[in-house]
């Protein structure tokens, strides 16, 4: 069972996460990976072995959009050894420019988070996409 604090530790990171994006402040978005994340996406967005590439693409692809709306919840945690896996929910609503309507995001990010000097951060992340 994860206590309290932690659980608000977590949340604050995915509110930052979300934030981030939505507000396309790629420092912000740096602080929620550690150094050397591994993170899936998918074949849409791809798969990245560092901090670096992620947020350089995340940041990039978020820049060629429109105003977006990031939504994470849901979210069970786990502890593992030390660290912590954490099931969540995700949506987005994306604008993309020339298209009449909002383009709607809807799946699952499967995480493994752990604690560092920073904070919790996100170690590894896969994204499942249901919609």
């Amino acid at each position: 069972m994860v206590d309290a604090e932690t659980q608000f530790a977590i949340e604050a990171l995915q509110r930052r996460y979300a934030t981030a994006a939505d507000t396309r402040d790629a420092e912000l978005l740096s602080t929620c990976f550690t150094e050397d994340v591994k993170a899936d996406y998918g074949e849409q967005i791809g798969q990245f072995d560092s901090r670096e590439g992620l947020v350089g693409h995340l940041s990039a692809m978020l820049g060629a959009c429109g105003p977006t709306l990031h939504f994470i919840t849901n979210t069970v945690l786990e502890p593992v050894a030390g660290e912590i896996k954490a099931k969540s929910y995700t949506h987005a609503v994306v604008y993309i420019p020339g298209m009449d309507a909002p383009l709607r995001t809807a799946g699952t990010y499967d995480d493994l988070l752990v604690k560092t000097s920073g904070g919790w951060q996100i170690k590894e992340r896969v994204y499942t996409g249901i919609a």
